[in-house]
């Protein structure tokens, strides 16, 4: 739950208790003394407060920039993580007798020490990867050995000591009370047989109440200074003990058993067992994704707004990018949109709506083939000096290139007929802004047409993933992202909105496929204006430093147990499937119903629920009739391997393209004879002409400012320069055309 708000609440709440704990400590050195003056009393406590304002406040601001920047940053890396320990040591070292002889603690001094180093990412990071079997035995050498010596366990069978011990337990309960002051992250939901809100009031209460390693600390110093007497610090160790035992294992149940009751609420809606014939409606699933810089009431901001929007939360998630009082906070909402009720398709409806796609999006290997030789012949007749290639088809001038002009523009050039189909797939080529027009930053020389157009012709991996992706966002099955008007956003999947759909040719589809996409084209229109809304009140109310994406979310993946029948049987192929599918069938009569699955595949180890069968089997169940027939069961499961190996083929081509970038780059490098440490050799050489300058200028101010009048520039000067940034930019531009968008976030 760490990364929930309740979660991280409790996390805050212990440091606070930590530390209002060492302030105790030190305050309890007083009362050992005798007969101390009145301001003996306080001077312990504004001893604390006072370092953990001064000291305190300096380890979250300043302090650890200054280490970062003007200590860490100058130094070779394999000396960071020694230095970075060397700083430690001295400040445990100046912090600890500090804070001990002004009569405060210790191990305050040590608390403060570390949360200096705390806010640098680097000391994390290797104090975790360094230390972490150190302190878990340490922990244990401090519970055994420093504690555990010293409970009294003879003691425990003195009445006297089980009944204060029980008396004193009450007061460890004391701090469930707490509960009361947790905000309201939640509302509660209509007809959800949970209270999210009472769900966090008693996960707080309860995790407050299981913590006890100070009482042991200050109850082992109240003994040693013979402040209480053996019975009494035997029935604290008791009470705390109790407290150790019981919460925790209290506070798992009632976690346990609200999420249950949450996953039993997200049951009740299903559609996909609904048994009312093949298709059917769901309410719109959304997963908001809002990064912003940390605020205060961010969270209260949320509520406010899905409130506002009749926005459903089904489950969040919060974390924080980065350990600065700066950092960016990610906050994942999974919510229900009950404003709004969508179609889903089953798994034929998908694989119809596929192929219908994928015979309109793609360029047949003749279409690809004709493509290159047009491209070959036009080499040797047009000259290409001119930079922007496609400027020769503005024909009215007005800097821009329309799908009109490109296809009569292609047609002239190459000598061949093009249909609107063909000239839109290569309008996308280049239609970065996706607004259907090239504008002046979009237009390209004649060799990068080629290379782009050589790019899709060797890439017919990419052009089925393009099917794919289109084919996701019609059937609303898997989260596929909402894009808006904004730029940039323009990294998000597009979906086929009915303006996109009119571009495409779809009079060589029967009519009810034709019919079937353009009736969920405009339901993707509503998605899109509402995925649309949603991003813009969250961005405002955020601030502009937001920014907020919004996909649609499936919170009943049908594919996912598929995934865990092919990993139990290491499954390949359809026939492996078909196989499994007799198996199921014991009786042979060639159909299975959902208990028969249930039953044969946990029989046989497969970890699986009632939820996912069920799932899985009315998305196969295309009729509704409660059986399906092998034949059904082997069109599912091709269907899966298709889709399966298309995520394949797309991650590799994500890996592909950052090694494709390294070549293209060394090549052009090479070609230029310019090496990476030559490059490296220049700048370091033209740092130590400006360093030269400088001290120039401190010397003689006057000269400085007249050399300085025309300072050298390398970036304006040096035509080696010059050409590695083309090759960085023209690297970039290449690497785009490989780049395949990433499945977003199923549930």
């Amino acid at each position: 739950m760490l990364d929930t708000p309740v979660g991280q609440l409790i996390v805050s709440s212990c440091v606070v208790d930590d530390i209002l704990a060492l302030i105790l400590l030190s305050m309890f050195q007083v009362l050992v003394e005798v007969d101390p003056p009145i301001i003996a009393y306080f001077i312990p406590f504004i001893s604390s407060l006072g370092f953990l304002l001064v000291l305190g406040g300096s380890a979250v601001t300043w302090l650890p920039k200054f280490i970062q920047n003007k200590i860490l940053n100058k130094l070779p890396e394999q000396h960071r993580e020694l230095t970075m320990f060397s700083i430690m040591t001295a400040m445990l070292l100046a912090y600890l007798p500090l804070l001990n002889y002004t009569k405060s603690s210790y191990l305050t001094g040590a608390f403060l020490a570390g949360a200096t180093f705390s806010q640098i990412e680097s000391a994390h990071h290797a104090f975790i990867k360094k230390t972490h079997q150190l302190m878990t035995w340490l922990l244990r050498v401090f519970f055994a050995a420093s504690i555990g010596f010293q409970v009294p366990v003879k003691l425990f069978s003195d009445p006297y000591v089980i009944g204060w011990g029980f008396i004193l337990y009450a007061c460890v309960l004391a701090k469930f009370p707490l509960m009361f002051y947790v905000p309201q992250f939640e509302d509660v939901k209509e007809g959800a047989s949970y209270n999210p809100f009472l769900r966090d009031r008693l996960i707080t209460g309860l995790a407050m109440t299981c913590r006890g390693e100070f009482s042991f600390i200050i109850a082992a110093f109240a003994l040693g200074q013979g402040l209480i007497s053996a019975k009494i610090y035997a029935a604290i160790v008791w009470a705390v003990l109790l407290s150790c035992i019981t919460s925790p294992f209290i506070l798992l149940s009632i976690i346990k058993y609200f999420n249950k009751q949450q996953l039993e609420y997200l049951k009740m809606t299903n559609p996909l067992k609904q048994k009312t014939g093949s298709d059917g409606m769901t309410p719109l699933y959304l997963h908001i994704k809002s990064t912003a810089p940390a605020s205060w009431g961010q969270q209260e901001v949320f509520r406010k707004i899905l409130n506002d929007l009749n926005l459903e939360v089904i489950d969040r998630r919060t974390n924080r990018h980065g350990r600065t009082l700066s950092a960016e906070v990610q906050t994942d909402l999974y919510v229900k949109d009950k404003t709004m009720n969508i179609k889903f398709q089953k798994i034929a409806g998908q694989r119809r709506i596929k192929n219908a796609l994928k015979a309109v999006l793609d360029l047949t290997k003749e279409e690809l083939d004709t493509f290159s030789s047009a491209i070959e012949e036009l080499q040797k007749i047009v000259d290409d000096d001119c930079d922007a290639f496609f400027m020769q088809f503005d024909s009215n001038n007005d800097g821009v290139v329309s799908l009109k002009e490109l296809k009569e523009g292609l047609e002239k050039k190459l000598c061949l007929k093009l249909t609107q189909r063909q000239a839109r797939k290569v309008m996308e080529l280049f239609d970065e802004s996706q607004d259907g027009k090239l504008q002046k930053d979009e237009m390209v020389s004649l060799d990068q047409f080629k290379f782009r157009l050589q790019m899709l012709m060797s890439d017919n991996q990419k052009r089925r993933s393009v099917s794919r992706r289109q084919t996701v966002v019609l059937s609303s099955q898997n989260s596929t992202a909402i894009p808006s008007s904004s730029n940039h956003r323009g990294n998000m999947i597009s979906r086929l909105s009915s303006n996109a759909l009119s571009s495409l040719a779809l009079d060589s589809l029967e009519k009810e496929a034709q019919t079937a996409i353009q009736v969920i084209a405009k339901e993707q229109d509503q998605i899109i204006t509402r995925g649309t809304a949603i991003e813009e009140a969250l961005e405002e109310a955020l601030g502009d430093a937001s920014e907020v994406l919004v996909d649609v979310w499936n919170p009943w993946p049908w594919t996912e147990l598929f995934d865990k029948i092919a990993s139990h049987y290491e499954l390949e192929t359809v026939d492996h499937f078909v196989a499994v599918f007799s198996n199921i069938d014991i009786d042979g009569g060639g159909t299975v119903d959902q208990e028969e699955i249930y039953e044969a595949l946990k029989e046989a180890g497969v970890k699986i629920s009632e939820e996912g069968v069920a799932t899985l089997f009315n998305m196969i169940d295309e009729d509704g009739s409660g059986e399906i027939d092998e034949e059904e069961w082997k069109e599912a499961a091709d269907f899966y391997l298709v889709l399966k190996k298309e995520e394949k083929e797309m991650a590799m081509m994500k890996d592909e393209s950052a090694e494709v970038h390294k070549q293209v780059r060394a090549a052009k490098l090479a070609q230029l004879g310019v090496s990476t440490k030559a490059v490296k050799a220049q700048k370091s050489k033209m740092n130590s002409v400006m360093g030269l300058l400088s001290r120039s200028k401190d010397n003689n101010t006057a000269q400085a400012d007249k050399r300085q009048s025309s300072p050298p520039r390398v970036t304006s000067t040096d035509p080696q320069a010059k050409s590695i940034r083309f090759v960085d930019d023209e690297v970039e531009m290449m690497s785009a055309s490989n780049d395949s968008a990433e499945d977003p976030l199923t549930f």
